[in-house]
Formats: structure tokens, C-alpha cells, sequence
């Protein structure tokens, strides 16, 4: 299939409606030490310290990751960036697709700057009991549901992992494929990855897909695996389950000062019990497991003893990463960020030092009739990811009467501020609505005249605002590689700057070849 050709341009967060100054990804742009009170941020052309602790052992790592993942780390100093998400359907939303990208493109430029041998792992969420996560996808506007067999009490749930897709193969592939266009790339994608794919958990599933996109360029590791490895961060977390909590509130404060809402609740861990993942219930006190409660000490004891029976929460899980991995860089979206940034206390406690952070790419792509429908419309840049309404072309007769009715609600206003009259206030209020309304109308059939009406718009704001939200929230990858094929993203590969800190309007252009700088970089900052 041809290549594809990519013109980028940048828009800065702090211009987005769906960002804002105040959002954390303008303030990392910015750059203003003032407001990251001490936010762990990887600096570029600097060689980072990767993470480490004492829990830190190397042969077994080099074992498990060759079991597991077939993965060989070799006997040389080798690090990782590491980027993770839950095993969505079709791989999940686009971001979980640009988490991969930056985490690939990352490790390649920290292994040209440091001489160290860099891998981006992509730590799967297998061990995620939230089935509504992980059970549905979207192509083009269509939804796919699988349904959940897991347990209906979130406390107690099934793991991803252990939940199968097998009943589910055949109507995920007709989905897949009814939902795309023909031709070759829908064909590739349909026979070679989605029917070849491991339907037996959401894990393999997905672990099968991220694969067949990436190939050996991505490192893919099921945590489950490494729990050998993790149980005894987490008991040793346990056992200072009074500084651990501590810790944590320390964070939580350093976020409330900086005027974010801490987003999550507290640390913890899990037991899998009968097939099921059960909240440990935890206090200075002692802890609930499946045998009944007992100390702190005690419940660590259990957890080394029991290594496959124990997962940390989403507050814990990058503490135990770091505990077992040497990683120069986390690679995370802007909710992940703010949590990163929350637990930072806690790697004290664990004694374990932290990798440094870095935010995912951010990006929006504009398919061939999208770009032309965006140019009919004059939008562009910050309007077209907002998803702005178009203005009409000449509305003059519309700001006429919004000039001639503003003369009149100010004759009200007068006549009101004299004598009070709850009708005539009535009328005030019945006359300005119409004004507002007929205006609106007006402008509206100048757009539809000029080409720039509402279809025009909704055609862009459908494509580029799924569900009212950043494409890379509700539209998927494989949208595009069922059109493109895999030149979609080996593209993405080569034109993204994994240290560009601004979303990315990237519109694609089929058959442009790849070093034509008039399909290639645009407006980069």
C-alpha cells in the first residue's frame, strides 16, 4: 500500500477549550517551577537516573520477561520507558495507540543520548477487574458491547485476564468488519490480525493486536507475571501501612495546593480469591484477607508466601514498577500525571526511586474529506479541535437586528428601572429570547447559502469530536488502519516528536511520501 503523508501543525493547550491555561499539560509547557511544585518531570538532553530500589533483581527479571514475553534484556545495562493502559476491545481508545508511540519513540532518543540500551515496555492492565472498561469499542460512530460474565459487586470482580472473548470472536470480526470500508487494508486488518488474534482473555486479545501493529518495536508484559517480583514491594508496603497512608495524604495536599482535585482515593491492594479479585480492607489496625483478619505483619507474611494471590491498586502499581524495573521514563495521559504526581511520597516510603515523567502525545487526525470539509468551512487549528460552530459569512442582517433589539430591551430596562411590572418584565425577557433566536436563525441560513452550514459542521465535529469528546478519547486506532493499513502506523512512528508538549492537529494525506516536507512537519513547537 502507498505511504502516507502527514502535515502536523501544534496548538498549544493552554488555547484549548478542552485543556486550558490552568490544565496540567499548559502548565508542563510552560515550564514555570512555580506551578509544578516539584512535578518529577523528565528533562530532554538530560541523562535520567532509571528507577531502583533494593527490591531490584535483575536475573529473575531476565527470566520472567523471556517466559512471559519472550523478551531478552541481554547481560548489558538495559532500561526501559514504560507506558501501560487497560486491555481495551481493538486495542481501546487512540491514546492507549499514542501511549506506544511516544513510549517507542522515547526510548529510541534516550538510547541515542545516554549509550544505554533503552525498551519501551508496555505494561498491560491485566490484573483490572472494571469490565466497562475494557468490554466495548467504537469504529466509525458504532458501538460494540461484549457482555460481562465477571460478578456485578465492583469489590469483587473477576480479572480481565481471566475472562475469555471466545463467544464472542465471531461477532466482534463481523463488527469489524461491516463497520469499515473495503478494500485491502480492511481485508489485512480483518484476516491477519482481528481472526489470527487470541480470543482467549482480554489480555491475549489485546497483547495479540498491539502486536500485530507494532511487531518487536513495542515490549508488551502482563504484570501478573512479574508478581513474584512485586509481591515483596507490597509487603513491605503493608507493613508500613501507617507511613504509606501518611505519604499519601502528604501528596494529596501538595495537589490541593497546586488547585487540583486529587483524582484518586486511596492506596490498597487486592486478593484473588475463587476466581475473584477482592478489596483487602487495611488500617494501622491490621487487614481483612480471605483467612480472616490479622497484623500488618502478618498480612505481609501472607503476601510472600502467596505471591500470585496479591495486585496493587492504581495508587501502589507504579511504586512496584519502579521497585522492579530500571526505568529512565513513565510515559502517561494527563489524569495518569495528576496520580503520578499525587503518589510521589510514597516511593520514599517504599525506598525506591522514582523514574521521571513524561506526558503521552496528544493528537487529533483529519482524514482527506474532514481536511476538505475544514478548509469549505474555514476552520482550522483551535477551532477545529474545539469544534467550534462556523459563523456565517455576512451577517449583516443578523447583527442589525441584534442592534435594533438591543435598542429596545434598553427602552425596557428604562421603563422597568422607573415603574417594576412583573408582565412587562415577562415580555422583557419573551422579546430578548426571540431576538437571540431569530438572530441565530438568520446566521444560520447564511451559512447553509454560503456552504458552511450545520451539516458541514456536523460532518467535522462527528469526526473530529466523537461523542462530544477529543477523538483520541472515543475513536480507535484501528478506524485508521482499516482505511490506511499498517502505513498509518509506521507513519505515526517516524513523524511524531515524542517531546513536543502540545496536541498535535495532524492531517493525513494519502500517498504523500514520507520526506516531502509539504505533507510532512508543519507548524512543530
Amino acid at each position: 500500500m502507498s505511504s502516507l503523508g502527514f502535515k502536523i501543525s501544534s496548538v498549544d493547550y493552554a488555547d484549548l477549550d478542552a485543556f486550558g491555561p490552568d490544565h496540567i499539560l499548559a502548565r508542563l509547557r510552560a515550564g514555570d517551577p512555580r506551578l509544578l511544585g516539584g512535578f518529577p518531570l523528565l528533562e530532554k538532553d538530560v541523562n535520567p537516573e532509571p528507577s531502583t530500589s533494593r527490591f531490584a533483581n535483575r536475573a529473575a527479571l531476565a527470566e520472567i520477561l523471556k517466559a512471559s514475553s519472550r523478551l531478552s534484556i541481554g547481560d548489558g545495562d538495559v532500561r526501559f520507558v514504560v507506558a501501560g493502559q487497560q486491555v481495551g476491545l481493538l486495542t481501546g481508545p487512540l491514546y492507549t495507540f499514542l501511549k506506544a508511540i511516544t513510549a517507542i519513540g522515547l526510548a529510541a532518543d534516550l538510547e541515542k543520548t545516554t549509550g544505554c540500551r533503552h525498551l519501551p515496555l508496555f505494561w498491560m492492565a491485566s490484573e483490572d477487574h472494571d469490565h466497562v472498561e475494557v468490554n466495548r469499542c467504537s469504529l466509525n460512530g458504532r458501538r460494540f458491547v461484549a457482555g460481562s460474565s465477571g460478578g456485578t459487586i465492583p469489590a469483587r470482580r473477576a480479572q480481565v485476564a481471566d475472562l475469555s472473548l471466545g463467544a464472542h470472536k465471531e461477532a466482534l470480526i463481523d463488527f469489524v468488519r461491516e463497520i469499515l470500508p473495503a478494500g485491502e487494508a480492511r481485508h489485512s486488518l480483518v484476516h491477519t490480525m482481528v481472526e489470527s488474534a487470541s480470543f482467549e482473555s482480554y489480555a491475549t486479545f489485546f497483547k495479540s493486536l498491539m502486536t500485530s501493529l507494532f511487531g518487536e518495536r513495542l515490549c508488551l508484559v502482563d504484570p501478573i507475571a512479574l508478581r513474584p517480583l512485586t509481591a515483596p514491594v507490597l509487603a513491605a508496603l503493608v507493613e508500613d501501612w501507617p507511613q504509606v497512608t501518611a505519604a499519601f495524604d502528604a501528596g494529596s495536599t501538595v495537589l490541593t495546593v497546586q488547585g487540583y482535585s486529587p483524582p484518586l482515593g486511596r492506596p490498597g491492594l487486592f486478593e484473588i480469591h475463587g476466581g475473584m479479585r477482592i478489596k483487602v480492607e487495611i488500617s494501622a489496625e491490621g487487614a481483612v484477607l480471605s483467612s480472616g483478619k490479622c497484623s500488618l505483619r502478618e498480612a505481609a507474611d501472607r503476601i510472600r508466601a502467596n505471591p500470585a494471590s496479591f495486585s496493587p491498586n492504581a495508587a501502589l502499581r507504579p511504586v512496584v514498577q519502579d521497585a522492579i524495573l530500571p526505568v529512565s521514563a513513565m510515559v502517561g495521559g494527563p489524569s495518569e500525571l495528576l496520580y503520578l504526581w499525587q503518589i510521589d511520597a510514597l516511593y520514599a516510603v517504599a525506598g525506591v526511586r522514582r523514574a521521571p515523567l513524561w506526558p503521552r502525545i496528544s493528537a487529533t487526525f483529519v482524514e482527506p474529506r474532514i481536511a476538505r470539509a475544514a478548509r469549505k468551512a474555514r476552520l482550522a487549528g483551535r477551532e477545529l479541535i474545539d469544534g467550534k460552530s462556523p459563523a456565517a459569512t455576512d451577517d449583516s442582517d443578523a447583527a442589525a437586528l441584534r442592534e435594533a433589539g438591543g435598542r429596545l430591551l434598553d427602552r425596557f430596562d428604562r421603563f422597568l428601572e422607573r415603574r417594576e411590572d412583573k408582565k412587562i418584565r415577562r415580555s422583557r425577557s419573551t422579546l430578548s429570547s426571540l431576538i437571540d433566536k431569530t438572530a441565530a436563525r438568520m446566521g444560520e441560513v447564511l451559512a447553509d447559502e454560503a456552504g458552511r452550514g450545520r451539516t458541514l459542521f456536523d460532518t467535522i465535529a462527528s469526526a473530529l469530536r466523537p461523542e462530544g469528546k477529543l477523538q483520541e478519547r472515543a475513536a480507535g486506532p484501528l478506524e485508521f488502519v482499516g482505511r490506511y493499513g499498517t502505513a498509518f502506523v509506521d507513519r505515526s512512528l517516524e513523524a511524531f516528536d515524542p517531546w513536543a508538549i502540545a496536541h498535535q492537529l495532524v492531517e493525513i494525506i494519502p500517498g504523500g511520501p514520507p520526506g516531502d516536507p509539504a505533507t510532512d512537519q508543519g507548524d512543530k513547537k
